[in-house]
């Protein structure tokens, strides 16, 4: 009777173990499977985990009241706006409001980036002229320091040797941010000037930020991957784009 408990007893643990390690490693494998030739970069943010009510909140009557249109750049992107006055605690000059197209899952993936990133201020559904007479889904978020390389006054100036060297530069500071990301546990694809916001001094690159979140182009990843091997990859990226893009 003691035999039969004991091994009743090591199989309930036994199956136990089972289960909490299927459970534990659930999170990773609902990810999906390595993509792009790496074993680190899985599922696109816009197939979550992420809050399907992130475009739910009525912002409209909160105070928000958009500037002007500064951008149309990036990806679902309805238009980039300054805004009227301060919000939530912050200055105006501070933030920035994108309308994006639709409320679908690539910008709810976007919004769960931004999170995570500590830039997201609200997301929610605007009435505002400068959108039309109807209700838009809009993400405020924080604005980066700089403006994209290809606008900076020191870059167009520059010689074509100061320009390359500016991109590497660009290109270095804007890879180790996409390191830091991997610590958020997600990876920016599309690593390129043209979605980096750059502080240039002196013909000198001082920092890059990297912007344009869109949820199919961020990507959950594997634990445990060396910094070597992102910084490795992303300036590949980057020098690739570079290279398609390469002026005469």
């Amino acid at each position: 009777m003691l035999a039969l408990k004991h091994q009743t007893l090591l199989l309930i643990f036994g199956l136990s173990s089972l289960l909490a390690a299927v459970v534990n490693a659930s999170p990773l494998a609902a990810r999906g499977k390595p993509r792009y030739g790496t074993d680190w970069i899985l599922d696109p943010f816009k197939w979550g985990p992420y809050d399907e009510k992130a475009f739910e909140p009525t912002l409209t009557g909160t105070g928000l009241e958009l500037g002007k249109k500064i951008s149309t750049r990036g990806m679902h992107n309805g238009g980039i706006f300054s805004i009227a006055g301060p919000y939530k605690g912050h200055a105006a000059e501070n933030l920035g409001v994108k309308n994006v197209v639709s409320a679908a899952q690539d910008c709810l993936g976007e919004v769960k980036a931004l999170q995570l990133k500590g830039q997201l201020v609200a997301s929610g559904m605007l009435k505002d002229p400068l959108m039309g007479d109807k209700p838009q889904a809009v993400i405020v978020m924080i604005k980066q320091p700089g403006e994209i390389l290809d606008d900076n006054a020191e870059y167009k100036a520059a010689s074509k040797q100061e320009k390359e060297e500016m991109k590497k530069q660009a290109i270095k500071l804007m890879c180790e941010e996409a390191w830091e990301d991997i610590k958020l546990g997600m990876y920016h694809f599309d690593n390129q000037t043209g979605n980096t916001v750059v502080v240039v001094k002196g013909k000198k690159v001082e920092s890059a930020k990297i912007v344009d979140y869109g949820g199919d182009y961020v990507f959950h990843v594997r634990e445990g991957v060396k910094k070597e091997v992102v910084i490795a990859f992303c300036q590949k990226e980057a020098v690739q784009f570079r290279d398609e893009v390469r002026e005469p």
